[in-house]
């Protein structure tokens, strides 16, 4: 149903003289969820992005925002932190978050009181009347961060928005992240970071020279691509000799860890008896999916291989 996503996109195309960068892609981002957009640099998920800001219009398909055509009315319910930098660097971080609440609408003193709160969030109180140019890559981030959010936006696009940001505030970024989603608020979230995508990301696009490739929820993605790899423990010495050992790889052998790759004849329930009897007391059995940075290498990989 169209009215349970907050963007679906359908067959878009852009084309700039000779180059392709959409080719009849689909994307559909459910409601209150945070959803990855993955692509090489080059894939076009900057131009996607833009047709969904409406910076830029598709030379074919449809945008649809809550169901209905995306039309101009529905920029105020976006919030968007692009990959370049957005700011004027010569104002002050109030002055400057508080030009563009005012471009949004928002009355003065409400905007104001807003802006104190995000800075305060983000430990950035005591730069609240220091010029942009004198912070650092991450100050600015940061502050981008909040000039695309203060308006409380329904959708929130953010491309790369852990550039320039330090583990510490990284970690505060996703946090913001999913106080964002619990409040209602879906996420379009374009990164090169994939482990950042399978904690934070539901759902995930991944497009390659302007085409799709793969879509889904982040969990049924990375069980689509199993190798029938298990992780397992042992709490007991093992019969190395039994003939299942060949086909374990130790990760850890004193503490006698490894994963084992299950021939596709063989079954879990195979493996756990041929263990059971080699006299294997088993204290962890988990299989073993791959990344989504595994899959994104061998997707990519093999797009670009076969051209």
């Amino acid at each position: 149903m169209q009215d349970a996503f907050i963007l679906s996109v359908h067959e878009a195309e852009k084309r700039y003289a000779e180059h392709t960068a959409l080719d009849k892609v689909n994307l559909q981002v459910p409601k209150g969820s945070i959803y990855g957009l993955l692509g090489r640099n080059g894939a076009g998920k900057t131009t996607l992005i833009r047709c969904v800001m409406q910076l830029l219009m598709p030379d074919a398909g449809q945008l649809f925002f809550d169901g209905k055509p995306l039309a101009k009315e529905h920029q105020h319910l976006i919030g968007y932190l692009p990959e370049e930098k957005g700011l004027y660097t010569d104002m002050y971080v109030t002055e400057h978050l508080l030009y563009l609440a005012r471009l949004r609408g928002m009355p003065k003193k409400q905007a104001l009181q807003i802006i104190e709160e995000k800075l305060s969030a983000f430990g950035l109180t005591d730069w609240a009347q220091r010029k942009i140019s004198k912070m650092s890559k991450g100050m600015q981030q940061k502050v981008q961060f909040i000039a695309a959010t203060m308006h409380a936006p329904q959708f929130l696009i953010l491309d790369e928005p852990f550039t320039g940001l330090d583990p510490v505030n990284a970690a505060m970024m996703e946090q913001e992240m999913k106080a964002f989603k619990e409040k209602g608020c879906s996420i379009l979230f374009s990164t090169h970071r994939m482990e950042q995508v399978e904690d934070l990301c539901d759902g995930i696009a991944l497009i390659d020279k302007g085409k799709n490739v793969l879509q889904g929820e982040t969990q049924e993605v990375r069980s689509r691509f199993s190798k029938r790899e298990w992780n397992l423990g042992f709490d007991t010495a093992l019969d190395k000799e039994h003939s299942l050992f060949s086909r374990i790889y130790w990760a850890d052998e004193k503490h006698q860890k490894g994963f084992i790759t299950l021939a596709t004849e063989e079954s879990s329930k195979e493996i756990l008896q041929s263990l059971i009897s080699a006299n294997a007391s088993i204290n962890y059995w988990e299989e073993r999916l791959p990344s989504i940075g595994e899959i994104f290498v061998q997707l990519v990989g093999q797009a670009h291989d076969e051209n």
